[in-house]
């Protein structure tokens, strides 16, 4: 596991700029968080969805294990690395570098917290659209059981 890094200075939490830092770490968390939950969501998808979902459905589900697979491959571990590297440059910020560099440091915050927010927003619509899906399934498997428990029962 890591070492947390902290900041070396205050400098970077004055009253008239925003804390970058625990920002930083903020977006970490929920960035790890992401890595997780992107397992599950995958695993969710490769559930048996036969004879449940009609071909259109299975597409959709195809596009979305699609998704995921990219989101956990390529796009997470670049931003999670941004992150990071972000977070390192911010815990050796010294007062005369921070009065040098912030504009630039400032500028690179923004857009990672951009990115961050865009990467968010994607998976709040990823996983609607996935538990739409697993929903439908659950829905059809339990009228699947209900049906052939009435059938069973009439012998």
């Amino acid at each position: 596991m890591k070492k947390s890094i902290t900041p070396k200075s205050s400098v970077i939490s004055g009253p008239s700029n925003v804390n970058l830092f625990d920002e930083v770490k903020e977006w970490r968390s929920e960035l790890n968080f992401y890595k997780t939950e992107l397992t599950f969501l995958n695993n969710l998808l490769n559930q048996d969805f036969t004879g449940v979902l009609n071909p259109k459905e299975m597409t959709m589900m195809a596009i979305l294990l699609e998704s995921i697979t990219r989101k956990k491959t390529n796009t997470l571990p670049m931003l999670l690395k941004n992150v990071l590297t972000h977070e390192s440059t911010l815990g050796k910020i010294s007062e005369g570098f921070w009065i040098e560099k912030k504009a630039k440091v400032v500028k690179d915050h923004n857009e990672i917290k951009l990115k961050v927010f865009v990467f968010i927003h994607e998976m709040r619509i990823l996983k609607k659209k996935i538990f739409a899906l697993a929903e439908k399934k659950i829905t059809e498997r339990k009228k699947i059981s209900a049906d052939f428990m009435e059938g069973s029962l009439a012998l």
